[in-house]
């Protein structure tokens, strides 16, 4: 007797490609397109806080700045690390999952960097925010051109990139004022840190999104 599997078929992580090109403005009419936006979006702000104020806050802590330096190195050696795993299992796991897990690891890293008074615990941020920062965006880009295709996957990028840096530029302006009001960097991260956690909650939850409402998932073996 077959035994069910343990994953429900809805939220099986099983490639999706859709066999359309939706429109510009059809995509930008899929609440799909704004939840992946708001998801990068936490990402994006976190990075540009970090990479603004992350050297002052980690000296703030007692660090000495080759450690803070360090951190930055080990951003980039983490973030190819990631580039690695959706090279290697983008085309057999729907990248929206693996950029679910990439959204929480940074999460996890702005948490652990608001007291990264040890050393350990400076490896582990910088490591998990680059992982989120170096498999997020590139996971957006397989994403939307797995679910919207190709004819309108400029334009979304585009849009998704702009909205991205404009509104992540204005972070660390943010964050620096509450920081010279006396609040310190640790709402700033936090906050940020609760984005990127709903993101990713939000990235495992979502349904494919339907040009006609018959999506159908193509099986990894098929891709091979």
């Amino acid at each position: 007797m077959a035994t069910q599997p343990w994953w429900p078929l809805r939220h099986r992580p099983t490639l999706f490609r859709t066999g359309e090109n939706w429109t510009y403005r059809e995509a930008l009419s899929s609440p799909a397109y704004w939840i992946m936006v708001f998801a990068l979006l936490g990402v994006s702000c976190g990075y540009t806080l970090y990479l603004a104020h992350g050297f002052v806050h980690l000296r703030d802590l007692g660090h000495t700045p080759s450690e803070a330096w360090q951190a930055i190195s080990l951003l980039a050696v983490s973030g190819l690390a990631a580039k690695l795993v959706i090279a290697l299992c983008g085309d057999r796991i729907d990248p929206r999952y693996l950029w679910a897990l990439f959204q929480i690891s940074f999460g996890v890293g702005l948490i652990v960097v608001v007291n990264a008074r040890g050393h350990a615990s400076v490896l582990v941020f910088a490591s998990c925010l680059g992982i989120g920062f170096g498999g997020g965006l590139v996971c957006l880009m397989a994403t939307l051109s797995n679910y919207f295709g190709t004819r309108a996957f400029a334009s979304l990028a585009g849009l998704a990139v702009a909205i991205n840096t404009t509104l992540s530029a204005v972070t660390p302006y943010i964050a620096g004022w509450r920081h010279d009001a006396g609040y310190g960097y640790s709402g700033s991260f936090y906050f940020l840190a609760f984005w990127c956690l709903i993101g990713g909650l939000m990235l495992m939850l979502l349904r494919v999104p339907s040009r006609r409402g018959t999506p159908t998932a193509v099986p990894a073996s098929a891709l091979t």
